[in-house]
């Protein structure tokens, strides 16, 4: 009588039980612990508002803003109270600094102005993350309204 477990039979099965162990551990419930805020992680993001192709700073007369949407990547429009944070830049930085974020989606929105001609200038980007303590730099373009 043969033996029902052996050594051909005995690895198929080890081999399967490996196979299903990594097929389980890999697939991670959605636990909604990544939801976008400010606060929540370590995440630094610093925004450098670019016009023309030039790296873009405030000044004196002139100063970035940018405004902050959680949760989403699309643009929600010009009206800032659709936006959950805004964020003004320091007078000569050339660009904008959001520290404590956590991970999640942003809309980040800039707006300026143009010191030769007077105009508003405005562009946005949108901003996905999984990691919750890192640093990264984002060249927003604007473009004259």
């Amino acid at each position: 009588m043969k033996p029902i477990l052996n050594n051909k039979n005995r690895l198929v099965w080890i081999i399967t039980g490996i196979c299903l162990a990594t097929l389980f551990n890999s697939c991670v419930k959605d636990d909604k612990s990544c939801i976008a805020s400010r606060g929540g992680g370590a995440n630094n993001v610093f925004i450098t508002p670019t016009f023309n192709g030039i790296a873009f700073s405030g000044n004196d007369n002139v100063v970035d803003t940018v405004f902050i949407k959680y949760g989403s990547s699309v643009f929600p429009g010009t009206n800032p109270k659709k936006y959950d944070e805004i964020i003004v830049s320091i007078e000569d930085r050339n660009n904008v600094a959001i520290r404590r974020l956590s991970c999640g989606i942003f809309y980040f929105w800039v707006v300026s102005q143009d010191t030769l001609t007077g105009n508003r200038i405005t562009g946005g980007a949108s901003f996905i993350t999984d990691k919750i303590n890192d640093t990264y730099e984002i060249s927003v373009p604007l473009k004259a309204q």
